[in-house]
């Protein structure tokens, strides 16, 4: 399986390492040369600089292959672009768009049918279950 990761932050760089290590081929792609030093030594994949909205930049980076992109830099408006180049141009089969604002990020999902992450949901969410999860559970005190 070949995977693009467009960012090359904390999450993108964890993802790439990751998936590398898992055996599958990944590609990642960051206009920064700098954030490439966040991959794990274990990372076995490519890097490409440029921004992930260039089709030059896409096809440096292997997206007539791609089985999947994840777009997760930190910039909600480039994840979302990228996302729609990746689908609607390239034909790639599955693609993943993290999106900080949560009200955005269920735009997109409702409007665009775009896959989208929140990591502010999700935190939250998960969260939320936690405490409901304390909550329910008999604490042993006395009433």
């Amino acid at each position: 399986m070949y995977v693009i990761i467009a960012g090359c932050g904390r999450l993108g760089a964890h993802l790439a390492t990751s998936l590398s290590d898992k055996g599958l081929d990944v590609a990642v792609v960051d206009g920064d040369s700098k954030n490439f030093s966040k991959l794990g030594f274990g990372f076995d994949g490519i890097t490409v600089i440029g921004v992930p909205i260039d089709e030059d930049v896409l096809r440096k980076a292997g997206i007539e292959n791609a089985d999947a992109l994840a777009a997760v830099s930190q910039d909600d408006n480039l994840n979302i672009m990228t996302a729609l180049i990746a689908r609607d141009m390239f034909n790639v089969p599955k693609v993943y768009v993290r999106v900080g604002d949560p009200e955005k990020a269920e735009f997109y999902r409702k409007e665009y049918k775009l896959e989208t992450l929140s990591l502010i949901s999700y935190g939250s969410d998960f969260i939320e279950g936690l405490i409901k999860d304390y909550s329910s559970r008999d604490r042993g005190v006395v009433r």
